[in-house]
């Protein structure tokens, strides 16, 4: 296993588990343990909803019961957050802070308001007690601010559903203001991570939509997409600007790629996997990918090629697949589909504590206080 990853590794290329943010990494005999040896880090997302009008349901608990779901729901995660944090600490010391991360989102709840957000960032880290812990923020004008003003205050900090090369660019921007705040009052910069994901999969879904059934995009824009804001992020992540930063302990923002699962592919398709470790990267991967990557699939660092890129989005525009306005439609379903998935899981969990006879609170503590 060591063998296969060394050479991703000399590329600062790192595998994350993508799981799912109830998963009990605290019990004895499961495998994510024995997957998290060789994940750089574990993204917990929750997983996609199961049915349309989660909401509706959401409504219907009542106020009472959906702040106690809440409640319950962040104390679950905190659990989680906390066991995964354990398990890489020792990477995310060895690695001046950029390895080992254990990534939760914010809920959708508060994705719509920046100073909500980061409240709740702040409460999470508090909660989590690690210093290996990454908030996730939506791909939102709400998420940039609050990745900005994370930044500043120190606090690890993830953009989840960048879509497009201008979105990406407000993201770079709101990290390296961020910093450049804690500068001019003498802060340290080190041992501050940030990520900005791109979801592959998804761009091709959408863009797929707009193609003849017969056409050789298809499957291939999500790729360009992210290898086209690879070379964005190494123009931005240079110069004088960056030095001067970077000369004070600052590190890098890192491309994240996840949706990595080609439409209509099976779990062990990895051809949008190989085509993305791009130096400095990360790419979050199913549990089932991450096994293949360690113990399987000849993974090696790739470059990206401008004139493919070029080639591709080019024509995809040609064929009807505007991408700015792909990007701000995908921002809308991705912020939907985590609400559903919210509600969900709110549900069920005050269906579970229904069942089992749990008495209603008499204080209530707020997500994010």
């Amino acid at each position: 296993m060591v063998d296969r990853l060394q050479a991703l590794r000399a590329a600062q290329v790192a595998l994350w588990l993508d799981g799912d943010p109830g998963w009990p990494f605290g019990t004895e005999g499961s495998s994510e343990p024995v997957r998290l040896r060789c994940a750089g880090g574990v993204r917990l997302a929750p997983p996609a909803p199961r049915a349309p009008r989660a909401e509706d349901r959401v409504e219907r608990l009542g106020a009472t019961r959906l702040r106690e779901a809440g409640s319950a729901y962040l104390r679950l995660v905190v659990s989680n957050v906390r066991a995964a944090a354990r398990r890489l600490r020792q990477s995310h010391e060895r690695s001046s802070g950029q390895e080992g991360l254990v990534e939760f989102g914010c809920t959708p709840d508060v994705a719509t308001d920046a100073a909500a957000i980061v409240a709740q960032a702040v409460w999470l880290r508090r909660r989590g007690q690690a210093p290996n812990v990454i908030i996730g923020v939506p791909a939102s004008d709400a998420g940039v601010a609050a990745l900005h003003e994370l930044t500043y205050r120190g606090i690890n900090a993830a953009v989840d559903g960048v879509f497009c090369a201008e979105r990406y660019e407000q993201a770079a921007e709101a990290y390296l203001s961020g910093l450049e705040r804690r500068l001019v009052e003498r802060r340290p910069l080190s041992r501050i991570a940030s990520l900005a994901w791109i979801p592959v999969a998804v761009v091709d879904g959408h863009v797929d939509a707009v193609l003849q059934a017969d056409s050789p995009l298809r499957g291939a824009v999500g790729v360009a997409t992210a290898q086209q804001l690879h070379l964005q992020a190494s123009r931005r992540f240079a110069g004088a600007r960056w030095r001067r930063l970077a000369g004070r302990g600052a590190e890098p923002q890192r491309l994240g790629f996840r949706a990595l699962t080609p439409n209509g592919a099976d779990a062990h398709d990895m051809s949008h996997v190989e085509r993305l470790t791009l130096t400095g990267s990360v790419l979050a991967l199913t549990s089932v990918a991450l096994d293949a990557g360690c113990a399987g699939a000849r993974l090696l660092p790739v470059e990206a090629d401008e004139t493919e890129i070029a080639w591709v989005l080019a024509e995809a525009a040609a064929a009807g697949a505007r991408l700015p306005a792909i990007a701000a439609e995908l921002e809308r379903a991705t912020h939907t589909r985590a609400a559903y998935a919210y509600g969900e899981a709110l549900e069920a969990i005050s269906d579970r504590r229904a069942s089992r006879g749990v008495p209603p609170r008499g204080r209530l503590t707020q997500a994010c206080c």
